[in-house]
């Protein structure tokens, strides 16, 4: 257990959507954050990425293909605009259809089934990668995620 203070690994939604917005930090922050009314504090959202995301690979690496690679300040990333944080995960406790608006405007939802068929591609047999171990048994990514969820996952139409 652990205790965020500063919601620099969750962003809680619930009487707080206005303090996050998608912000791209290649672009004029002023200008994105204008016309914003945050309840008790200005925001303070500068053009610098964290040095963690910055030091880190690119979100998108295309092998085949590196000028359509993705840089991380080009991509738009939920940001706490009151404490300038960059959460991991966002927990829609407030307006639930936010998850709507939301889930299509991560990162990785334009290429997450290729980046699930790449990452199944290098798990080895029998390793937990593309899937979960559950106590000793090994739950394969179709067990977890069955296609009849991939309309949802994935945002792509139903097979067949």
């Amino acid at each position: 257990m652990g205790l965020d203070y500063f919601s620099e690994l969750g962003q809680q939604t619930v009487n707080a959507e206005p303090d996050g917005s998608w912000i791209q930090y290649n672009r004029n922050i002023g200008k994105q954050t204008q016309g914003r009314h945050l309840f008790d504090c200005p925001s303070r959202v500068t053009a610098d990425l964290p040095s963690d995301i910055m030091d880190g690979r690119p979100p998108i690496e295309k092998k085949y293909k590196p000028q359509e690679s993705l840089a991380w300040n080009s991509t738009p990333l939920y940001t706490n605009l009151c404490l300038n944080t960059i959460p991991v995960m966002i927990h829609h406790n407030g307006d639930k259809s936010a998850r709507e608006h939301s889930w299509p405007r991560l990162w990785l939802q334009k290429e997450a089934r290729q980046l699930m068929v790449d990452i199944r591609n290098q798990s080895a047999e029998g390793s937990a990668i593309g899937g979960a171990y559950s106590g000793d048994k090994l739950l394969t990514w179709d067990e977890l995620c069955p296609a009849a969820m991939h309309e949802e996952l994935y945002r792509e139409p139903k097979a067949g």
